[in-house]
C-alpha cells in the first residue's frame, strides 16, 4: 500500500497543504452522489482529482496558530486508491496538537460511509529509546474500505506553538501530484504583526480584508494542474505554485532568532576543549586540525537522523553534553564541531541549509532539513562542513555547492550561497587489469575508491550491507558486465575510517567474455560495459525520452576517471580498437580512447558534471553525451589469434 504523508515540518506543518491527499470539507456536506470532474483535459492521466480543499490558519499576536485542512478528493484508478488509502501527518509534540475531526467517504451510488475520529491513531516517529530522541509523532489514518469512483472527504485541525518566540512562518501549495479544481487559503492574522506574502511559480486570486483587529489574507486558485514526477527533479515546494508567508522582516532577524538559541551551547567546557587538543596534537596545518575534528564527529559521535529532518530549527543540545553522550541529531552535531573549532582559536558558527528545495529569497521561513558548521578559514574564506555527511575528502561539503545556506549570528546574515567546488572534489577513480585467455575467457582484477560524493556512495554500500550481501551487490554488477561472470577474491575497506578514501577490490571470471570467430576474439573493456553504467553512477537510466519540465538535481558535481589494462592472449594481433570519443555539452565532458601499449591494450575514460542541479536544457545536453557513451560500446577490440593460438 502506498502512503500519502503530511509533514510537520519545525514543529508546525510545513507540506501539509501540498502532500496532504485526503483532507477536505466534510460533514456540513450534503450526501449528493459527487458529479464527475468535467474539465477531461486536466483530470487526464490523473489518478485522483482534488474537487475542492480550503485551509484556514488563525494566528496570534504571540506566533501561535490553529490550522484546518478540508478538502474532498474523487478517486478515479486504482493507483489514486492505493496513494489516498491511508494519510500520515509527523509533528512535534510538544509544540503541535493534531486532530483528525473525521469525515466521509462517498459511493457513486450515493451510499456514505461516516469517517470516524477513530480511524486515527498516533505512534511514534522512528526510533524513541535514546535519550536524545524529541518526542516526534505522527497521526496515521487508513481508509481501507476506499474504492474508485469514490469521493473522500476528510477534516484534519492543528494547533500549535509559536515555531519561534513571537513569529509565523509556512508555504503552502497549490499543486501537488493531482489536479485541483478549486483551493482557498484563508489567513487571518493580527494587524499587529502583519504578514510578508508572495505567489510563486503560478498566478492566484489575492484578496486582503479586515475583520477588528485581524487582517484576512485570501488566495484562491481554480483547475491547477498536477504536478508529473520527472525523476531527480527537485520537490514539490520547490516547483509548485505556492503561497510562502512570514511575520518576519527578513533573513537576518532569523538569524539572529537562531544564533539567541544556539549561542550558549558552543560554549565549550573545559573537557571539550582538552578533547579538541587531543584530537589535533601534532597537527600543523590550519586543514589538518578542522579534518581531524570533521572526522572525529562524523565517525564517533552517533547520528540520530530520525530526529533531524522533522525540526532542525528546534533548539541543539549543548556542544560539551553531546560530546559526553557521543550521540545527538544533525544539529546537535554541528553545534558540537563548532564549539570544538572555537576551542582551538578558529571563528565556526552554526548554519542551516536545504538539500529538497531551496528556500524563498525575500520571505524567511523556519523549515531547514540540515545543520552545517561554517567555519572562517586564515585566507578569509569560509568552509561549510556536514559532521553527519560522513564522507572522506576536502574541505566543504559537497552537496551544499550552490545552495542557499542561512549563518546563525549576533548580528544577523541574510543567505549566503555555498560556493560550488570543481567536480574533482567527488572524484571516483575505478582500476582494472584483464587477462583474456585464447578461448576467450577472461580475468579481471577490479579497484574502485573515490571522495568527497562519490565516496559517500561507496560507504553508503559498506554501511548498509556487510559481508555477502555487500559482495552480492557487486556481484550482480558483475552479472551486468557478462552473464556467467562471477566475484572473487573480495576486499573492503573499513567503512568507520572516514581518514582515508573507501575502497573496493575483488577478482572477476568471465568465462566466453570475448566472442570467438575463428581465429579472431572480439571484445570490449570491462569498464566499458552496461554493467558499470557510466561509472556506476546509473545516469543512463535516468534518462527518459521527449523534453523536460523541471530541472534535475544529481546532489553533486562528480568526476570519474577510469583505466583498464587488457592483456591479449599470447601470439595475439591487436587489427582494431575503437574510435577515441571527445564530448563537451554543457556542464557535462566526456573522453574515451582505447590504445596499443606493447602487447597491451589501454582503455581510458573521464567524466565530469560540473553541476548539480541541470536545467532542461543541461539535461538535454547531458543526455546527447549519454547517447554518445551508449554508441561507443557497440565498437570492439579485435583481436587475431596466431594459427594454433586458438579456435
Amino acid at each position: 500500500m502506498h502512503t500519502r504523508r503530511w509533514t510537520m515540518g519545525m514543529s508546525r506543518l510545513a507540506l501539509a497543504t501540498a502532500v496532504l491527499a485526503a483532507v477536505g470539507p466534510a460533514a456540513a456536506r450534503s450526501a449528493d452522489v459527487p458529479a464527475a470532474p468535467d474539465n477531461v483535459e486536466l483530470t487526464r492521466g490523473a489518478p485522483a482529482v482534488v474537487l475542492d480543499e480550503e485551509v484556514a490558519v488563525t494566528l496570534d499576536a504571540d506566533g501561535r496558530y490553529t490550522q484546518e485542512i478540508r478538502r474532498r478528493v474523487q478517486i478515479l484508478d486504482e493507483r489514486g486508491r492505493q496513494t489516498y488509502a491511508a494519510d500520515q501527518l509527523a509533528f512535534f509534540q510538544p509544540k503541535a496538537r493534531v486532530e483528525f475531526v473525521g469525515g466521509r467517504i462517498t459511493r457513486p451510488t450515493g451510499e456514505t460511509i461516516p469517517l470516524e475520529r477513530a480511524r486515527a491513531h498516533e505512534e511514534p516517529l522512528g526510533a524513541t529509546a535514546h535519550a536524545f530522541d524529541q518526542p516526534y509523532r505522527r497521526l496515521v489514518v487508513r481508509h481501507p474500505d476506499l474504492q474508485v469512483q469514490d469521493t473522500l472527504e476528510t477534516t484534519v485541525r492543528i494547533e500549535s506553538d509559536a515555531q519561534i518566540p513571537g513569529h509565523y512562518a509556512d508555504f503552502f501549495l497549490f499543486q501537488h501530484e493531482s489536479p485541483i479544481l478549486s483551493k482557498q487559503l484563508v489567513i487571518r492574522g493580527p494587524a499587529s504583526r502583519p504578514l510578508r506574502h508572495a505567489v510563486r511559480d503560478g498566478a492566484l486570486t489575492f484578496t486582503q480584508g479586515r475583520e477588528g483587529d485581524r487582517i484576512v489574507y485570501t488566495w484562491t486558485g481554480r483547475d491547477l494542474p498536477m504536478i508529473f514526477r520527472e525523476t531527480g527533479m527537485p520537490g514539490l515546494p520547490e516547483v509548485a505554485c505556492r503561497v510562502v508567508v512570514s511575520t518576519m522582516a527578513g533573513w537576518p532577524e532569523l538569524s539572529r532568532q537562531g544564533w539567541a538559541q544556539s549561542r550558549r551551547k558552543l560554549e565549550p567546557d573545559e573537557a571539550l576543549a582538552e578533547k579538541a587538543r587531543e584530537l589535533t596534537e601534532g597537527l600543523t596545518s590550519e586543514q589538518s586540525r578542522i579534518l581531524a575534528l570533521v572526522r572525529f564527529v562524523a565517525g564517533d559521535v552517533g547520528y540520530l537522523e530520525a530526529s533531524l529532518d522533522v525540526g532542525a530549527f528546534l533548539e541543539p543540545h549543548a556542544a560539551a553534553e553531546v560530546l559526553a553522550a557521543g550521540y545527538g541529531v544533525g544539529r546537535d552535531k554541528a553545534v558540537l564541531l563548532a564549539a570544538m573549532l572555537r576551542a582551538l582559536g578558529l571563528e565556526a558558527d552554526e548554519a542551516l541549509i536545504n538539500v529538497s528545495r531551496a528556500p524563498d529569497p525575500e520571505i524567511p521561513s523556519v523549515y531547514f532539513e540540515r545543520s552545517l558548521c561554517a567555519v572562517r578559514l586564515s585566507d578569509g574564506r569560509t568552509a561549510y562542513l556536514d559532521p553527519a555527511f560522513g564522507a572522506h575528502g576536502t574541505l566543504g561539503e559537497t552537496y551544499a555547492g550552490g545552495r542557499p545556506v542561512l549563518r546563525l549570528t549576533a548580528d544577523g546574515a541574510g543567505l549566503e550561497t555555498v560556493p560550488t567546488g570543481p567536480a574533482a572534489r567527488s572524484l571516483g577513480r575505478l582500476d582494472a587489469d584483464t587477462q583474456v585467455d585464447t578461448d576467450g575467457g577472461a580475468h579481471t582484477r577490479i579497484g574502485i575508491q573515490g571522495a568527497g560524493y562519490y565516496d559517500f556512495i561507496l560507504r553508503g554500500l559498506g554501511r548498509r550491507f556487510s559481508g555477502p550481501q555487500f559482495i552480492q551487490v557487486w556481484q550482480e554488477l558483475a552479472d551486468r558486465v557478462h552473464a556467467g561472470a562471477r566475484v572473487r577474491e573480495f576486499q573492503v575497506s573499513d567503512a568507520a575510517d572516514l581518514a582515508v578514501p573507501f575502497a573496493v577490490a575483488f577478482d572477476m571470471d568471465a568465462p566466453g567474455y570475448a566472442l570467438a570467430a575463428g581465429r579472431f576474439l572480439l571484445l570490449r573493456p570491462c569498464l566499458m560495459t552496461n554493467g558499470f553504467e557510466l561509472y556506476s553512477l546509473g545516469l543512463p537510466r535516468m534518462m527518459a525520452p521527449g523534453p523536460r519540465r523541471y530541472p534535475m538535481d544529481l546532489f553533486a558535481p562528480v568526476q570519474v576517471i577510469q583505466s583498464e589494462r587488457i592483456t591479449p592472449p599470447p601470439g595475439c594481433t591487436v587489427l582494431a580498437l575503437p574510435d577515441p570519443v571527445e564530448f563537451a555539452a554543457g556542464p557535462a565532458r566526456l573522453q574515451l580512447s582505447c590504445r596499443q601499449e606493447g602487447e597491451r591494450v589501454v582503455f581510458s575514460s573521464e567524466f565530469s558534471l560540473e553541476r548539480s542541479v541541470l536545467s532542461p536544457a543541461d539535461y538535454e545536453q547531458l543526455r546527447e553525451l549519454l547517447d554518445r557513451w551508449v554508441r561507443s560500446q557497440r565498437s570492439l577490440i579485435i583481436l587475431k589469434q596466431q594459427p594454433g593460438g586458438g579456435s
